[in-house]
């Protein structure tokens, strides 16, 4: 039942849940579904590895850096202006992303392929607008597989994107050492393994990857009666009281850290060995089967392994029923009553009604605003939620498209494509920390009782600091220690990827595709800005300053990154904003819980009546009984003591 309260520009909103039993949710339905979801995580990586392409489109077509950030900035701007796409998945749910993610990425590979075979004669207007279809398409997988997901494990928010954003980073590490096992000397077939693999996915995506039956569609809201609507959203009450089985968390867990350190072990040793072939296709092996393993997860391997341990041990019960049967076909011997047992028993008897534990929604997530996206538009703290992210992720952006250049600059001469790979790995498995570390801070934070939960909201600051550590680093590190500022900005794009989906999905209640996909408008933005014109600019100015494509000095990248630093700073204050008002918000909706609480409380029958004879002989009937269990009386103590009680009440 929900309680709503208008305050200011928030409407407050407590919702108390339904005490009906209702039907379990099947675990593995739902970790099918995250297992799918991490499997489409990949597709969006690849649209993050330009970084693998960018040097044999450079020497094929001897495009200059100005030309290469054009590339990538069109792509990146049309793939992250995702607003329409959110709008659509809002309204018509998860099979409108998926198939166009099912569509346009193997399309774009397509083409991209084509271009590399020589059957399309490209240019850099035609491979603009090739590269942002490849994009467009990653993105699409972004909004299905991760928003569709997160809504199955409404309490494990945290636990669920350290998967899913994990493994959305590691997919790029992944690709990367595929890449250089198998597609280093001919791109047009990585981009044909591309296609091959987006086909696959989108499809199973387009045929299993629905909302759960709680969460209803812009379009079900319009088609279905109020009588349906508040059936189905009543069954939101056992997606937050029944846990997920938590054994398949820690067999997914422990694949995934093997892979977040073997990826950047790998690439590292390929890169600074000069190992051969045989040791790319062993590592990239490893990495394909570590992967797959992903695909056993939804398995019951608990009941499997029950049942074989069953069939090999002979029952030893003396009845013959054998000790893996489930308990709910064995009739154990009851416990004697405890004297806190009888005393519950007493009270019960005497009112007639059993004690009814009030729960709310506040009880397990954090308050949301519940206010549409539109109304959101003309709200502060949307607008500053997007100049936070917007200060920050045109660095990111930056560096991961153009870590090659980057790298070269610093050491002032042109990287190996073992480092180009080295790059890509480390980038991957150390933004993977960063979602980890997020992800963490999430189940830590929201994982406790209403009154002590941290607003999840302070963790922007975290990706804030890290972006302005990097920047430091890449002004003021020799090149020997140049691998350090991409493990910083690394970890600072992990962080803030899982914190952008975890903030976002926390604090709105409502249209979270549109919410979300609003503030990856900041990426488009950014990536015009920091990208193609501060970065891409300075660098094309001063390598035509030295009569070169490439621009191989540290001076080519001092600028950029000290306005980029800058720019970093103004996140903060952004971020506090954000973090005041979401507090402030917090505070108010606790208040109005406990308001609830209480009026709950006093509408409850109270058990402490006026005093009635009977009654009072009833209590203490009652606690010479239980003091005979606690105390192991004999009966004829016992018919003793009930002698004396009587004579005392009949006594005047």
């Amino acid at each position: 039942m929900p309680h709503c309260e208008k305050k200011g520009e928030n409407e407050i909103k407590v919702e108390t849940l339904t005490s009906e039993t209702l039907k379990p949710i099947s675990e593995g339905n739902r970790f099918m579904i995250m297992t799918l979801g991490c499997f489409g995580t990949v597709c969006i990586a690849v649209g993050s590895a330009f970084n693998l392409v960018s040097q044999p489109l450079q020497t094929r077509y001897q495009l200059s850096m100005r030309d290469l950030t054009t590339i990538a900035t069109v792509g990146q701007v049309l793939k992250y202006f995702t607003l329409p796409y959110g709008i659509g998945y809002d309204h018509l749910g998860p099979i409108f992303t998926s198939v166009l993610g099912a569509t346009v990425l193997p399309l774009g590979s397509a083409l991209l392929s084509f271009c590399f075979l020589g059957i399309i004669d490209a240019t850099v207007v035609r491979l603009c607008v090739f590269q942002a279809i490849f994009n467009v398409g990653c993105v699409m997988f972004d909004t299905t597989c991760i928003v569709t997901t997160v809504n199955y494990f409404p309490t494990d928010r945290g636990l669920v994107i350290a998967f899913l954003a994990t493994y959305g980073s590691l997919g790029g590490s992944m690709v990367a050492c595929l890449y250089n096992a198998f597609f280093a000397e001919n791109t047009a077939n990585y981009f044909f393994f591309l296609l091959a693999y987006s086909l696959l996915v989108g499809v199973l995506c387009v045929l299993f990857m629905k909302h759960p039956s709680y969460y209803l569609t812009g379009l079900q809201r319009r088609q279905l009666r109020p009588a349906e609507q508040e059936q189905r959203t009543r069954y939101k009450a056992q997606y937050l009281r029944q846990k997920p089985t938590m054994y398949r968390f820690i067999y997914a867990g422990c694949i995934m850290i093997f892979l977040i350190l073997l990826l950047p072990v790998q690439g590292c040793i390929v890169a600074y060995l000069n190992l051969g072939q045989s040791y790319k296709l062993a590592f990239a092996i490893i990495v394909m089967f570590c992967a797959f393993l992903m695909l056993l997860t939804p398995f019951p391997l608990h009941r499997i392994l029950g049942a074989r341990t069953e069939t090999a041990k002979p029952s030893s019960s003396p009845s013959g029923v054998s000790q893996e049967e489930p308990f709910k076909e064995i009739e154990a011997p009851p416990a004697e009553p405890t004297v806190e047992d009888l005393a519950a028993l007493a009270d019960d008897k005497l009112q007639g009604l059993p004690k009814v534990n009030i729960e709310t929604d506040v009880d397990y997530i954090a308050p949301q605003y519940q206010t549409s996206f539109r109304r959101n538009l003309r709200t502060l703290h949307l607008w500053a939620m997007l100049w936070s992210l917007l200060a920050i992720v045109g660095t990111e952006s930056t560096v991961i498209s153009n870590a090659s250049y980057i790298y070269g600059a610093m050491h002032e001469k042109q990287p190996t494509s073992s480092e180009r790979a080295m790059l890509t790995a480390i980038n991957g498995s150390c933004s993977a920390v960063g979602r980890l570390f997020m992800s963490w801070m999430e189940m830590w934070t929201q994982h406790r009782p209403a009154e002590k939960r941290i607003p999840i909201t302070v963790s922007l600051f975290v990706a804030s600091g890290a972006v302005l550590l990097a920047c430091i680093f890449f002004v003021s590190l020799p090149a020997q220690a140049a691998v350090a500022p991409f493990v910083a900005l690394a970890f600072g794009n992990g962080f803030q990827t899982a914190s952008t989906i975890l903030v976002i999905r926390t604090i709105y209640a409502k249209d979270l595709a549109a919410h979300y996909n609003f503030c990856m408008l900041a990426r488009s933005i950014a990536v015009i800005i920091c990208n193609r014109f501060l970065y891409g600019e300075w660098y094309a100015v001063q390598a035509e300053k030295m009569g070169t494509l490439l621009c191989l000095r540290q001076k080519c990248i001092f600028m950029p990154f000290m306005v980029m630093g800058g720019l970093a700073c103004t996140s903060f204050l952004a971020s506090l904003y954000v973090h005041v008002d979401y507090s402030r918000f917090c505070r108010r909706v606790l208040e109005e819980r406990a308001r609830i609480l209480k009026e709950e409380r006093e509408d409850t029958p109270s058990y402490h009546t006026d005093p009635d004879p009977d009654v009072e002989a009833y209590k203490d009937e009652s606690a010479v009984v239980a003091q005979f269990y606690a105390t192991g009386a004999t009966e004829e103590q016992l018919e003793v003591d009930l002698q004396r009680e009587a004579k005392q009440q009949l006594t005047p």
